[in-house]
């Protein structure tokens, strides 16, 4: 059985607190810690405050371990305020509980950070996530060379299965990096292939439920509230915030529509989908969203006529 602990990160005035385990968990409860994540919490290092939470812990027979480095949540704060365009960021301490495995579950990515999730024993990770394009990457430190790990997370609240992700889109691949800066330098180019991975599961989703609705009156349905409610939204908005496509009033009332999650005024709403539907995968194509297509295939070159034979007595030779 693990041993219970509680890991202290020194930060300034304050010690960011991760418990091992749910009795540690329950220790912090009780202590003048303040919860600030999922299994994280901060108490002040000045006054009795870490005092108390000493005592409590050894009474407890729960262990404070002092840890040299610096927590994983803070160096995602630095690397989201050093990208351009608002990213947020968030801390998880995955020894929370007893289900240790929802970062490997949850990576999106074919590098460095899902193989050290894999082999190695990470306790903690962040988020950075940009509200505008919905892309998110999990950041983690190498527990043994240090270095900075930062690959996309699985949007799974679009992306019910991975499975389809797995079929229709090439896995994107993280970084590794030796320092904040490097990270930044290194996720410049892979923000956008990233970006444009996600745009193109929406549409290939998208394009999966317009093939379901001509089976099932149920799979219509359910393709209506998935485009109008989840992925349309997702979609027309990105077209929206990308700002390079000039659209015609009704495209752009189109787009709006869709963004808000605004069904059409139709008898025949399928059918009005089915229109909404094509219309905007062809705006999305046309912004330069989503992942290179594959030109398509030449038509057959038309087989030569065959050479007509010479008539009998007739000369192929100038004109006298």
């Amino acid at each position: 059985m693990p041993q219970t602990t509680i890991a202290l990160h020194f930060e300034g005035s304050q010690v960011i607190a991760l418990p091992r385990g749910t009795f540690a968990n329950q220790v912090l409860w009780s202590s003048p810690a303040r919860a600030v994540g999922d299994g994280v919490y901060t108490v002040e290092n000045v006054g009795p405050a870490l005092d108390d939470l000493d005592d409590l812990a050894r009474r407890s027979g729960v262990s404070l371990l002092r840890s040299d480095r610096p927590f994983i949540g803070s160096t995602a704060q630095q690397l989201a305020d050093a990208l351009q365009g608002g990213w947020l960021h968030e801390a998880h301490n995955l020894q929370r509980s007893d289900e240790p495995h929802w970062a490997l579950e949850t990576v999106w990515d074919c590098g460095p950070l899902n193989a050290a999730l894999t082999d190695s024993p990470i306790t903690s990770v962040a988020v950075i996530h940009h509200p505008a394009s919905e892309m998110e990457f999990m950041v983690a430190e190498h527990p043994t060379t240090h270095d900075l790990l930062v690959g996309p997370k699985t949007p799974t609240i679009e992306f019910p299965s991975v499975r389809f992700l797995a079929s229709h889109v090439p896995t994107p691949r993280g970084i590794r990096a030796s320092s904040v800066a490097d990270a930044v330098k290194r996720l410049v180019p892979v923000i956008p292939a990233f970006d444009r991975a996600l745009c193109e599961g929406r549409m290939k989703l998208i394009s999966a439920d317009l093939a379901k609705t001509t089976t099932a009156a149920t799979a219509a349905d359910e393709a209506l509230s998935s485009f109008y409610l989840e992925q349309g939204p997702r979609l027309a908005r990105r077209v929206l915030s990308a700002g390079t496509l000039l659209t015609s009033p009704e495209e752009n009332d189109l787009l709006h529509r869709i963004g808000r999650g605004s069904w059409p005024i139709d008898r025949d709403v399928t059918a009005a989908w089915r229109v909404d539907a094509h219309r905007l995968i062809g705006l999305a194509r046309a912004t330069g969203l989503g992942l290179p297509q594959s030109p398509a295939p030449a038509p057959p070159a038309r087989p030569l006529p065959p050479t007509l034979p010479n008539a009998p007595g007739r000369s192929t030779g100038g004109l006298r």
